[in-house]
């Protein structure tokens, strides 16, 4: 209700009232029953709890005994929520299905850096109310083993469902999805001036120190005339949970910046269509599954059946290349690569703290 009243400029210009919301988001979920839905989507929980051991599942049923929110998780993606479940990203993404029911996923990475599936739901309503239940459900299902980071889109229902349900979380939102919005609130910037999204990136993804990112920061601001901007004021004031800058602590996954959530919803629409029935949906987010899995065993494949090519004499290296996958292997590869272009030299120590020079070819660096 609070986000029809924004939209509409005040209370008075919605239309309707508390009330009517509910109504209509009940009637909406109604129509499960009417098509018998929700019977065949319960018939096909039982019969997988059954069948496969591990197998957990929620369903919402109101006063009225209509279904609202569900949740599934099978064992297959439990146990890996057990092995990589330290970063999670919680994305609610509107997928094409015939009820227009907002279809939320946990996802992460796993050790080829794919991206996989921990659980996910269909929920009545995106409300702080239907987020706390599901994050609740969700905690049961992963037997209370919490995330250390958990990421999400920029969602004041979210983030109130976090900080009630997951308070020693370390609360993230998608950098990708934040750039998304740029043009939308800033439209008349971009059209204005070419470089701004050249300065904005450089200040976002290039600055290492806080002082450098709010230097710039404050620079763009003035530059643009941006002072006064509402949106870019509340996003500042919450740059702990987005700049890279003050994110280098806190470990990721390396799923800040990739466009993962889009990737995803690309992905499903090759499962679903706008005429999908729940019943049906959850047969075809069951085949998503098996080809997520049927992906990683190919890597583990080319992994086991492979051999790295080296690219230095280190020992390191050697050793890397037995023990990582190929993708890790390649991402530390290339690191100690690098690493090669610049000479360090110990020049203080006391107690725990050491300072190095770096010599580069033409930068000079103090860690």
């Amino acid at each position: 209700m609070s986000m029809l009243s924004k939209k509409s400029g005040g209370d008075f210009n919605v239309g309707c009232i508390g009330e009517d919301v509910e109504n209509y988001l009940g009637n909406k979920m109604r129509k499960l029953f009417e098509k018998e839905d929700a019977q065949k989507l319960y018939a096909y929980f039982l019969d997988r709890q059954c069948k496969q051991p591990g197998f957990v599942y929620s369903m919402q049923v109101d006063k009225d005994g209509c279904m609202g929110s569900c949740f599934w998780a099978d064992a297959r993606s439990r146990t890996s929520y057990q092995y990589f479940g330290d970063v999670v990203t919680f994305d609610t993404t509107h997928l094409t299905n015939i009820y227009k029911i907002p279809f939320v996923l946990f996802s992460g990475v796993n050790h080829h850096h794919q991206t996989i599936m921990f659980s996910c739901a269909l929920i009545a309503n995106e409300t702080a109310e239907s987020y706390i239940w599901l994050l609740r459900t969700w905690q049961q299902a992963i037997l209370g083993r919490t995330p250390s980071t958990i990421i999400t889109d920029d969602d004041k229902a979210m983030t109130k469902a976090i900080v009630e349900v997951l308070p020693n979380t370390n609360h993230r939102l998608c950098l990708w999805h934040i750039l998304q919005k740029f043009p939308e609130h800033l439209s008349h910037v971009y059209n204005k001036f070419l470089n701004f999204q050249k300065d904005f990136c450089h200040c976002i993804h290039e600055t290492i120190t806080s002082d450098e990112f709010e230097q710039e920061w404050t620079s763009i601001l003035v530059k643009y005339e941006l002072g006064e901007n509402t949106w870019l004021q509340n996003l500042y004031s919450r740059k702990e949970k987005w700049v890279s800058t003050y994110l280098r602590s806190t470990f990721c996954a390396s799923m800040l910046t990739i466009q993962r959530s889009e990737s995803m919803n690309t992905f499903f629409k090759d499962y679903v269509r706008s005429i999908t029935m729940v019943s049906d949906f959850v047969h075809q987010y069951e085949k998503a599954i098996d080809a997520r899995y049927f992906k990683e065993k190919e890597k583990d494949v080319r992994t086991k059946s492979t051999r790295a090519i080296l690219k230095t004499c280190h020992k390191i290296e050697e050793e890397a290349a037995m023990v990582y996958t190929r993708k890790s292997f390649m991402i530390f590869q290339d690191e100690l690569f690098n690493s090669q272009r610049y000479k360090s030299t110990k020049i203080f120590k006391e107690g725990e703290h050491i300072e190095w020079h770096l010599m580069a070819k033409k930068h000079l660096f103090i860690m």
